[in-house]
């Protein structure tokens, strides 16, 4: 059987190479649990994942298991009790997770910054954000910190009076702004850009958030140092070699260096204050 159960959805994704993955496995070591923050459906965020896992997998000789969540309110709860083993998180649940010492940061995406959107549909001849007043906007959910918080902080910032629909996933926010059935949705730089190119091009940027420190791959504290150390050896080795970068980057990860901790410490005023800025029609 060459599929994954994903929890939460009672579907099943197909898991790539993963005979080959079971023939590397060179004991029986206690599976990890990976969390992936539930940014698109689960079935696009299988796709996305399970060949990164499944290197990492034979790179380790310990299976790593694909997890999900059907919204980011579960997903903030499991990983604030620790029940991942490794999860992807935002910079604002990673600035939280510091201060409780729950996780420990492994690697993160340097190549580009993290930043909050508001987008429209490109022929909708909305270019501001003064134009959403009384209209409804399309939000992913209360929790996603990109995709969400920023925007509704720039709306209430510019004094703009509007609804809410929250709708779970950013993909699912840029779909239906494409389609009309929203006049502008919250995303994030990462996730549009690795959105469907036909999605992508019937959307327009109408603002952007200052950049942030990007999302963080990081382990349990209870991890072995041992495991953590060729755990992150093993991410950076992948952004070396041509096939496994394709599969990092089929992921939204462009270039992984180790965590910086400090710059999610120095980030956490504006994490709670930020407005962003509005860009020109």
């Amino acid at each position: 059987d060459n599929t994954q159960k994903i929890p939460g959805f009672g579907i099943a994704a197909p898991v790539l190479s993963a005979s080959t993955v079971a023939d590397t496995l060179k004991n029986n070591k206690k599976p990890l649990t990976f969390g992936i923050a539930p940014q698109h459906a689960a079935a696009r965020e299988a796709e996305m994942w399970l060949p990164v896992l499944d290197a990492l997998s034979a790179t380790l000789g310990v299976e790593i298991r694909f997890r999900t969540d059907p919204d980011m309110r579960t997903f903030a709860l499991k990983i604030e009790h620790g029940m991942y083993d490794i999860v992807f998180v935002n910079p604002q649940h990673y600035s939280n997770l510091l201060d409780a010492g729950t996780y420990v940061g492994l690697v993160t995406d340097v190549s580009r910054p993290l930043v909050g959107l508001i987008v429209a549909k490109r022929d909708s001849g909305i270019g501001a954000l003064g134009q959403l007043a009384g209209r409804e906007v399309c939000l992913a959910g209360k929790e996603f910190f990109g995709a969400a918080q920023l925007p509704m902080r720039a709306l209430a910032a510019a004094g703009v009076k509007h609804s809410v629909r929250y709708v779970g996933s950013h993909e699912s926010v840029y779909r239906l702004v494409a389609e009309g059935e929203c006049v502008a949705g919250g995303g994030t730089s990462r996730t549009l850009s690795i959105t469907p190119t036909n999605l992508r091009h019937a959307l327009a940027v109408v603002w952007q958030s200052p950049p942030y420190p990007n999302h963080v791959i990081a382990a349990n504290a209870r991890m072995a140092l041992g495991m953590r150390t060729r755990l992150t050896a093993a991410l950076l080795a992948m952004d070396t070699k041509p096939k496994q970068r394709l599969m990092l980057n089929e992921a939204g990860l462009q270039g992984l260096a180790p965590v910086d901790d400090q710059h999610y410490v120095t980030v956490r005023p504006s994490m709670t204050a930020e407005r962003g800025h509005a860009l020109t029609p």
